[in-house]
């Protein structure tokens, strides 16, 4: 039993780790044309794109939201961590690129149980890897 949960454990966290990469990609090249920099969503810092964080806009990466990409975008680490998301400015940020419908959708994503299984987030990664590779090709064409 404890090999089923390291695996899925493993699975998510390689998972996450690509889905944070292509985040932070696609944010560092929409802010600044290129992936070497990226500029906070909340605060508006420039900061090195291996230094930025993807965060969420909804607290507790619940499965229904862990690798959705309308509520997640790069920060830095003072927003992300030490201001909790800096939830304030986030949601005016959200409503200004998204509208009012598409945060309300996000909200009521937090309550959508999803059961992920080691092969999903398996799935995820290959996917969020092949999307982050294309970004990099991208820049380098």
């Amino acid at each position: 039993m404890a090999t089923k949960t390291k695996s899925i454990s493993g699975a998510r966290k390689a998972a996450w780790k690509e889905f944070s990469r292509f985040i932070r990609l696609r944010d560092c090249l929409e802010t600044t044309g290129s992936t070497k920099y990226g500029v906070c969503f909340t605060c508006g810092q420039t900061v090195p794109c291996q230094e930025l964080h993807a965060g969420h806009y909804i607290d507790g990466r619940t499965n229904g939201l862990l690798f959705n990409e309308l509520g997640t975008h790069a920060q830095c680490a003072e927003c992300n961590i030490a201001k909790g998301g800096n939830k304030k400015i986030y949601k005016r940020k959200m409503l200004a690129r998204y509208g009012g419908k598409v945060v309300e959708s996000l909200e009521q994503l937090r309550h959508l149980p999803v059961k992920y299984k080691a092969f999903d987030f398996y799935m995820e990664r290959e996917r969020y890897k092949r999307k982050a590779d294309e970004l990099l090709a991208g820049e380098e064409a």
